[in-house]
């Protein structure tokens, strides 16, 4: 299957009739295979997703999107690859609430190359009051 595929599985709703078994464990599948063969510019299809209904589908979006991230090798890399995410600053909110601390900082290191200067400057900000090591970690 091509990774465009694999996206489409992703839009999908969760189930699809009344009484229909979800699709869960497919787009965990999905998910896993993007990681594993999937490229950084994919970032920007997968960060809807971090706020799906489903809290298992929401960890391992997290999970891909931070091992795509780790898959970007040049400095201008990292910001032609996310600075069109679609984050606001509200979803930088529900990151806090919905996401381990670890988690988080990995999505706050990403909002903060957003081209929306509000979300770069509320994320920066979030980063600053973290205690965490793995912030200054590249």
């Amino acid at each position: 299957m091509e990774i465009w595929q694999y996206i489409e599985i992703l839009k999908r709703p969760n189930k699809t009739w009344f009484f229909s078994k979800d699709n869960i464990e497919e787009k965990i599948n999905a998910l896993t295979k993007i990681a594993s063969d999937g490229y950084p510019s994919l970032i920007y299809s997968l960060t809807e997703f971090l706020k799906n209904d489903n809290k298992e589908i929401r960890e391992t979006t997290s999970k891909t999107i931070t091992h795509l991230f780790k898959k970007i090798e040049s400095k201008k890399g990292y910001y032609d690859t996310l600075k069109y995410c679609g984050i606001s600053k509200s979803d930088i909110d529900f990151y806090e609430t919905n996401f381990s601390k670890e988690q988080f900082v990995e999505l706050l290191a990403i909002s903060s190359l957003n081209s929306n200067g509000y979300v770069r400057e509320k994320a920066v900000r979030k980063l600053s009051q973290v205690d965490s090591s793995s912030v200054l970690a590249p």
